[in-house]
């Protein structure tokens, strides 16, 4: 072949070049998606629930006979995974259990009651699936949405919120079904199934 020149050769080399970078970039593009999926499940749920009973607060109450009630979680075995990295999901299951323990065991000592339930929904807007975990309690007092969303410092909401919202989720206040009085619902968007072999 004969020599190329010099512009014709930079030209080929970007090509080649442009090429490469692409498909390393869609490469990375996927490592990072599937690093960020996380799979909702008991254990996770579980797992976060004994590290906010070991926190000293909580260890301290216990250790004076203060009995902090069992939390009943409910999950039907379901696996969910959920767009979202270990940190951000650790925080905002952390928070909520910690907050609810705090508000419940202040306002109904040995009758409080928390509950933790795992479902998967439909957005009935855009009818994508979504993951929704139900912080329920017994507490007595009045929690709305608008101090939710106002991250109410009383209760810590803050990191909640922001959490929830970077991950283009919803929380709300809802109703809940006996033995409790409501349910702080924390909805996140549900990974595709693609993401999650």
């Amino acid at each position: 072949r004969r020599a190329r020149s010099g512009r014709a050769s930079a030209a080929e080399l970007r090509r080649i070049s442009d090429a490469l970078n692409g498909e390393g970039y869609r490469a990375l593009g996927r490592l990072i998606r599937e690093a960020n999926v996380r799979t909702l499940d008991e254990e996770t749920l579980r797992a976060a629930w004994e590290r906010v009973r070991a926190e000293p607060a909580f260890h301290a109450l216990a250790q004076r006979g203060q009995a902090l009630p069992n939390l009943t979680i409910h999950t039907d075995g379901m696996h969910l995974p959920v767009r979202a990295s270990a940190q951000e999901l650790d925080d905002i299951i952390v928070n909520l259990l910690r907050n609810n323990l705090q508000a419940t065991l202040a306002e109904r000592g040995d009758d409080a009651r928390l509950g933790l339930i795992l479902e998967e929904e439909l957005d009935p807007v855009t009818g994508l699936e979504e993951v929704a975990m139900r912080f329920c309690d017994n507490a007595r007092s009045v929690l709305t949405d608008e101090m939710i969303q106002g991250r109410y410092i009383a209760r810590g909401f803050g990191i909640v919120v922001e959490r929830v919202r970077r991950r283009r989720g919803s929380v709300r206040v809802e109703p809940a079904a006996a033995p409790y009085n409501k349910a702080i619902v924390v909805r996140l968007p549900r990974a595709e199934r693609e993401d999650n072999p």
